[in-house]
């Protein structure tokens, strides 16, 4: 139901005025609710707009012409396989923006400029997705430790990229679950003697060092390898083909690159 609350700090040594010290409002209290589509509401994004923190939004078989935007922390589960996003051409198909523990599960995003897309947002859970046939297939934007799992990623323009400032806007938990094209996703985070070589769809370091990544060919990427907070390692004997960046270096030191090929990107090296 709706409550009433009322927040009260107690004054600090000789403070006179204390009439803004209390702060007095309603809450809305209740229980976590399933919200069905389209038995309840026609649209994924209205399921969205009326669901509170913490509601799962549940998504029948079929395909719908959205593009989804989610700034609260709900879970939004479709059917695996069978429910369908379609972008038509444009946008965002899923952005996630601003928004903590918000957990996406079984959707294939399709047919947009962006597959999915999260900025500022952090503690997310990404699991058993596919994300094809995007300009964008998944890109990640200064945000944080977001978690992604079993995603398979194909077919886009540029399969995956991440940006950002500083480290944790590196700082993601996504393993080799994730694929590209089939092929597995490294993502090394603080890690000390990791050799990397013969199959891969991307390849990041972060917070590491002594990582060898030799002998690869990686494809249709914003970045082929990145190298973030990582140190005294080496990337050699790689083939990159059309990426925005081929190799992206931040904030990393004492590193070898050497005998590297490249086709079709914006940036060799950055």
């Amino acid at each position: 139901g709706v409550r009433s609350l009322t927040i009260y700090m107690e004054p600090a040594p000789d403070e006179v005025n204390v009439a803004n010290n209390k702060v007095m409002g309603l809450l809305t209290v209740k229980n976590p609710e399933i919200v069905e589509v389209p038995q309840k509401y026609k649209t994924i994004q209205a399921a969205i707009n009326n669901a509170y923190a913490g509601d799962t939004v549940k998504i029948a078989a079929g395909t719908y012409h959205e593009h989804i935007f989610i700034d609260k922390s709900i879970n939004i589960v479709g059917e695996t396989g069978r429910t369908i996003i379609d972008g038509s051409g444009e946008g965002a198909v899923v952005e996630v923006s601003s928004c903590s523990r918000a957990n996406i599960s079984g959707l294939t995003m399709r047919n947009g400029a962006y597959g999915l897309a999260i900025s500022s947002s952090d503690q997310n859970e990404i699991v058993n997705n596919t994300i094809l046939g995007n300009v964008y297939g998944v890109e990640l934007f200064y945000s944080q430790t977001n978690i992604l799992k079993n995603n398979r990623i194909s077919n886009n323009n540029y399969n995956f990229g991440v940006e950002g400032e500083s480290l944790l806007d590196f700082a993601q938990d996504i393993d080799a679950s994730n694929t590209i094209n089939g092929m597995p996703i490294y993502f090394l985070l603080n890690e000390r003697g990791k050799h990397i070589s013969g199959k891969a769809g991307l390849v990041v370091a972060v917070n590491s060092t002594n990582i060898t990544v030799a002998n690869l060919t990686l494809k249709n990427n914003v970045q082929g390898v990145i190298f973030a907070y990582t140190n005294d390692s080496r990337i050699e004997n790689l083939n990159l083909d059309n990426h925005e960046w081929g190799i992206l270096l931040v904030k990393s030191f004492n590193n070898v690159v050497s005998n590297n090929a490249f086709s079709n990107c914006t940036y060799s090296i950055d």
